[in-house]
């Protein structure tokens, strides 16, 4: 017999986290991680229209480490966790750092925002930042109120600039001009 996809233990409003802890599904903590989640199909929408290795590799790369956020947001730090579960650190954030440094030295430098719109790829890169940037937003809120590891604002921070880039590098990749914003 094949289990159910479904339990109905959250049909009162409640979730369960790696803790084994009810919580809301309104409360912030769930907010974070959902807006986490929902980042990490748009990685994997983009990895759906992605025909570069070197993209592949680093979306690859991005989507498991964003599981990773994403359990480490579920789990709160004062805790005592009866898995083991590996937190988003420094060597996170300074992999993330690297990509994005490396590939920002294959593109031009620019003094102006770019537009997104002529390309499926670029263009859902960016739409990652910026709900990456959600993502952040709320975990800044969490923080006002719970305990959340430090790693994961500057591992939220960073990558939202390797979104941007790699949205960039999609479009030289591709061969498509960068659209820049016209100021006048």
């Amino acid at each position: 017999m094949v289990a159910k996809a479904y339990t109905g233990a959250g049909d009162d409003g409640t979730t369960r986290l790696i803790t084994c802890g009810e919580i809301s599904k309104d409360s912030p903590r769930v907010d974070a991680y959902g807006d986490v989640d929902e980042l990490n199909s748009f990685v994997g929408l983009a990895r759906s229209k992605n025909k570069n290795a070197e993209i592949e590799t680093i979306l690859d790369f991005m989507q498991n480490k964003i599981f990773q956020l994403c359990s480490d947001l579920a789990a709160p730090i004062e805790e005592k966790i009866a898995v083991r579960l590996k937190r988003i650190s420094d060597a996170e954030v300074m992999a993330v750092e690297k990509f994005t440094d490396d590939l920002n030295e294959k593109l031009p430098e620019i003094r102006n925002f770019v537009i997104f719109g002529n390309s499926e790829l670029s263009t859902l890169l960016n739409a990652c930042r910026t709900i990456c940037r959600r993502a952040e937003r709320k975990i800044v809120t969490l923080a006002k109120s719970e305990r959340v590891n430090p790693e994961v604002l500057r591992f939220t921070n960073r990558l939202s600039s390797l979104f941007w880039v790699l949205a960039r590098y999609a479009l030289k990749v591709e061969g498509k001009k960068e659209m820049l914003w016209n100021a006048k």
